[in-house]
């Protein structure tokens, strides 16, 4: 399986957390839009990641062991439906390349990045979570 990593963290979110405020929109609509700040994701990778239409994206909160597995049934270039993006960020999409169509949020196992490895190079993600600088990992299970 082929997906991608993305860190997050809760520096801007209000006080209850970017999670919780993900989850809240997907209770009430089905869905959010998740904002992937920096590069767009390119549709190369989101071709290998949304297959009969529903992907996984790994989501790893900055800072902590925290991760969650995000199924994703779309991503965007841009804000594709700003009613349905957090509100505490819908001021700031221009800064955002990418958005994700997510429709559940659940806990990922905590040895989850023992099991994937970066496409490009084949380090394993719990070396170089910390220490690398990328927007996002293209990472693959093994």
């Amino acid at each position: 399986m082929k997906t991608i990593v993305l860190r997050f963290s809760d520096s801007f979110a209000p006080k209850d957390g970017t999670l919780a405020e993900h989850e809240k929109m997907i209770q009430e609509y089905g869905y959010v839009w998740w904002g992937k700040r920096g590069p767009r994701i390119s549709q190369k990778v989101v071709k290998n990641i949304i297959c009969d239409g529903v992907g996984k994206v790994l989501l790893v909160r900055g800072g902590t062991k925290e991760k969650y597995w995000a199924t994703v049934t779309e991503i965007s270039d841009g804000c594709p439906q700003k009613s349905r993006v957090p509100e505490y960020y819908r001021g700031d999409v221009a800064f955002y390349g990418s958005f994700l169509k997510v429709t559940k949020i659940e806990r990922a196992p905590d040895d989850v990045l023992e099991h994937l490895f970066v496409s490009t190079t084949g380090a394993k993600m719990s070396d170089i979570i910390n220490k690398a600088m990328a927007s996002y990992f293209i990472v693959e299970e093994k």
